[in-house]
């Protein structure tokens, strides 16, 4: 008997059915807020969108056209500046002509065409060379690792670089 049949087995319809009943809930909030909003008489003092003003329209107007105009002044300044930056380029290249009348050879770096590549190291272009360097880094790690062995003369005198109680070196099974 396996623990899926503890749990209530779902459709998608019921899914569906309930996310529809939820937007139709929010639906129905929105329109009963703006129904309120709207018995209320218009907009609250000090809320988004009051308007203050004693019916100076005129004057509304000036400032707004005010407004207009320097903004459209700051943006053509900055349209003309920007124009002026673009339009000053290098001087035309004079024409790649030889002059025997034909084109101009091209050079190593329009032949190889190689863009722009990393710089690799010297070492490593000679594999014999490369893998010599990778052995004697690994005789690095491993002298890390793995005591050298020294020649016994006597029976055993003790451990003659002492004993570090923090280092362990031991080969794992």
């Amino acid at each position: 008997r396996s623990g899926d049949e503890d749990f209530p087995i779902r459709s998608l319809g019921d899914r569906r059915a309930r996310h529809d009943a939820a937007s139709a809930r929010k639906r129905q909030r929105a329109e009963q807020a703006e129904e309120d909003f709207g018995n209320l008489g218009g907009l609250r003092e000090g809320g988004p969108g009051f308007d203050d003003s004693d019916g100076d329209v005129e004057e509304d107007y000036e400032l707004y056209s005010g407004a207009l105009g320097r903004s459209e002044a700051k943006k053509s300044a900055k349209k003309s500046r920007k124009q002026q930056r673009v339009t000053m380029t290098h001087p035309p290249l004079e024409d790649e002509r030889v002059e025997g009348g034909s084109k101009r050879l091209i050079n190593y770096e329009i032949e190889k065409n190689r863009g722009l590549t990393p710089r690799r190291n010297k070492d490593l272009k000679n594999p014999r060379k490369k893998h010599r360097i990778k052995y004697q880094k690994a005789l690095v790690r491993r002298k890390g690792q793995v005591q050298d062995q020294r020649e016994r003369r006597d029976g055993y005198g003790g451990e003659a670089t002492g004993i570090k109680s923090r280092v362990t070196k031991s080969v794992k099974l």
